[in-house]
This record gives structure tokens, sequence and C-alpha cells, in this order.
């Protein structure tokens, strides 16, 4: 007790004389910052390091998509900062001798004024939970068939928005990872307005087959959304569910089961690859804002780069866009040079600049997201606009501030920080707005939370 007692003494004494400040100095090595929107499908991170991170799960630190800006010859780092706790507008310093480098980070907010697409219509109703790499298929096949979404002991369910009454073709596709004999998970899939159907994949066709089936749907109930389920059936030994992709035609417009599988088919109303950590929504865009400035008495050349790390090759498409798979785009203002530079790793040459002393320069780079992306230009003009309305969206942002008040200054601002991210990883569900815990593999909320 005496102890206890003195210990306590001791301990309120040093507290009594120590400086309380908050200066972060038990923070983590490293950290992510979310620059997407409030209710928005789209949750971007970026890395401490600045680069860009998209679909988690992934190999690359975490993720399956990195881009990372640079140069040929590398900076090294400074500090990372946001614009102001309000505006999540990320800024990331690296330096080499007299020439530094500043990046803004942010998401486009509006998005770009363009002709509007058609909204995706396949909506996933319950928790998103997907396995990457769940099959092994043996022959070239549409890549979604590697993966699944899954409900652990429970139903895969998705809604298509579609016209009251309307009818459909709607295809499933799917194919068993893990089981690899008959008997254990036994599914019925069902599509509004048509009969259900009940597979065993390790029967027919077989580990690592991929398989489609099809169903002509229709909304019975005219409340313009298509129910479409997977569940386990009652004599099921496993009853967690697997689905790879779904699509949606009109009647009978569906291609051949083997353009299917093998990823060509067109035409489509809508596609999902439900194995997608968050399958794309509506185009989404976010912005790289890269300055490089020379303090320096003498001209110096940059070498711009962005590092590429992606679980999808990068294509070209034309000289100033590279798509890496068909829910996401990276633009440049002039033409770039492709490069592989490892395993799953490619090095992207922007066009050198030569800055004189004293002299800076701007360079944009777009990165489109979302189910048929939208070319948008990339234009230095179009980015600085891009970028004064990013700041005045969130800036004039209805976030609920001020409901907790506290005289220090760095406190208030952690507080404006927190509301402002809880509302970042808010988004719609079921015409919802749904809180969430994170946008990463908490972008989900149970009951305990």
């Amino acid at each position: 007790m005496c102890v206890s007692v003195l210990t306590m003494a001791v301990c309120m004494a040093a507290g009594a004389q120590a400086d309380w400040t908050v200066d972060h100095r038990y923070a983590p090595v490293t950290w992510q910052t979310c620059l997407g929107l409030p209710d928005d499908w789209q949750k971007t991170l970026v890395g401490n390091d600045g680069a860009l991170l998209y679909d988690y799960p992934g190999p690359f630190a975490d993720f399956s998509i990195r881009l990372l800006c640079g140069a040929a010859e590398p900076a090294e780092f400074v500090n990372q900062s946001l614009l102001d706790p309000r505006v999540p507008i990320v800024r990331t310093v690296r330096r080499r001798g007299e020439l530094t480098c500043t990046e803004e980070a942010f998401a486009v907010a509006p998005r770009p004024a363009v002709a509007e697409a058609k909204a995706p219509g396949l909506e996933r109703i319950g928790p998103p939970d997907v396995i990457p790499g769940h099959a092994r298929p043996a022959a070239a096949c549409l890549p979604a068939f590697r993966d699944i979404a899954v409900g652990w002991n429970r139903p895969i369910q998705y809604r298509f928005h579609c016209e009251p009454g309307g009818r459909y073709t709607v295809v499933f596709g799917l194919c068993e990872g893990w089981w690899g004999e008959a008997g254990h998970r036994i599914q019925v899939l069902t599509a509004e307005g048509a009969e259900p159907s009940t597979v065993d994949l390790a029967a027919t066709p077989g580990q690592n087959q991929p398989a489609v089936y099809r169903f002509e749907a229709e909304d019975r109930d005219r409340d313009g959304r298509l129910d479409l389920t997977v569940a386990a059936a009652p004599e099921a030994t496993d009853t967690n569910t697997v689905l790879s992709a779904l699509w949606v035609f009109a009647p009978g417009q569906a291609p051949s089961d083997a353009d299917l599988i093998a990823g060509r088919a067109t035409g489509s109303l809508d596609f999902v690859a439900c194995g997608s950590a968050a399958p794309a929504g509506p185009p989404r865009h976010d912005l790289l804002l890269v300055r490089w400035h020379n303090a320096g008495a003498a001209a110096a050349r940059v070498a711009p780069t962005l590092t590429i790390q992606s679980t999808l090759p990068p294509e070209a498409d034309g000289d100033r866009r590279l798509r890496l798979g068909p829910d996401s785009a990276v633009s440049f203002a002039a033409p770039v040079t492709l490069v592989a530079a490892g395993d799953r790793q490619w090095t992207v040459a922007l066009t050198p600049i030569d800055l004189p002393p004293g002299g800076e320069a701007l360079v944009p780079i777009l990165v489109a997201r979302g189910r048929a992306v939208l070319d948008v230009p990339c234009r230095l003009d179009d980015a600085l606009d891009w970028r004064r309305r990013a700041e005045r969206y969130w800036r004039d942002a209805d976030l609920p501030y001020g409901r907790i008040r506290v005289p220090d200054a760095g406190i208030q601002a952690q507080l404006d920080s927190a509301v402002r991210n809880i509302y970042q990883a808010r988004e719609i569900k079921q015409d919802l707005p749904a809180f969430q815990v994170g946008p990463t593999c908490y972008r989900g909320l149970w009951v305990v939370d």
C-alpha cells in the first residue's frame, strides 16, 4: 500500500512538471489519410510516402494498386501534412539538393463536368466481404473468376436497379477454389421472377473450373429492384456462399457461355467482378498536383516519374492515358513512356522539365475510377480549377463541426479532422446513409460497433 501511494505521488509530481504537448511522439511508423468524399463509394487513401492506394486488400502496402510520384533521381522525404484539418488535401514534400517537390493529392470535388454515364445498376446488399485469389483456373478466363465475394454463413445478395416490371437476362459466374469433392458447398442461385437453380460446383464442372448460370429474370413486384441471391442449400455442409461475377443483359442478349467465361462478353447493361474489394460505382477522380521548385543558383533538370504497382498490368490508351483493368485509368498532360520495372511494377516516364534558377513547374496526374470510366482529359488549367474547387468544397462542407469545443487549438484541430474522417467513411447503403468503421477491411458496420 505504501509503495503504491509513493508511486502515485512520484507520478503526480512528474506529471505536474511535464510539458503536456501533443506531439505524436508515439505515432505509428506508417500511416494513411483518406481523400474520399462523404457518402461516396470511392475511399481513396494516401500513404505516408504520398502514394495513392486503391483496392484493399492487395500485395502492395495492403492494396492492389499503388501509384507513387517521383523522379529518375530520387528525392528525400521531408514531411507530410494536411492543408487544413477540415480540408483533406494531402501535401507530401521531398527534397533533392536545391530541388523541392511538393505533391498535393485530393479528390476532385465536385466531379469533372462531363457527360453523365448511366449509373450502374448492380449494388451488393450486406457485408462486402471478398477473398482475392480464391480459385486458380488452369485455362485463360475472365480474371474475375479468380476472386470471390463471400458470405460467411449467410447469403450473398445483390440488387439491380431497373425499370419497374422490367425483364432481363441475368448471368451468375462462379468458380469453386476450395472444395475438390462434391457435397459440401451446395448453393441455390435465385434471380427474381425466375426458377431457382441448385449447383454444386465441385461436382460440375469441378474444382477451379469457371461456370456460368443464366436466368430470364423479371421485376415481378414492380419496385424497380431486381433481387439476386446466392444462398446455401439446406443439405450443404459448408454454408459459406461464394460468387465471382454478375452480368445483366437485355432479354436474350447474353453472349455464349464460352464468351462470358473467356471475358469476351460485350453489350451488358451492367457487370460486377464480385471479388473486387469495393465494387466500382459511378466515375470518380483523384488528382496528384506535383510542384517542382528550383531554389538553386543554377539551372536544373527534373525527369518526373510515376511508379505503378498493380495486380493488373497497365495498358496504353493513346500516349497520355493508361488503363488498369476496366475500372481504373491514369491520365497525363503530356505524352508518357511506360517501362516494366520488375514483378508487377512499372515506371511511367513523364516529359523532362528544365527549371531555371528560382523556377518552378506544375505536373498534374489524374486518376479516374469507376465502372464505365469516362475519359476526362488531364490539363493543367483544369487541374488548377479542380484544386480551387476541392478546397472550397471542403471549407463549405456542412459537417457537424463545433459540437465539441476545447481551448487548445491543436486539440480542436484533431477533433475537426476526426469529424471529417467519420463522414468520409460514411456511404449510402440501401438508399440510406450508413456510418462505418473505416474505408478498408472494416468497410462495414456490425451491431456491436
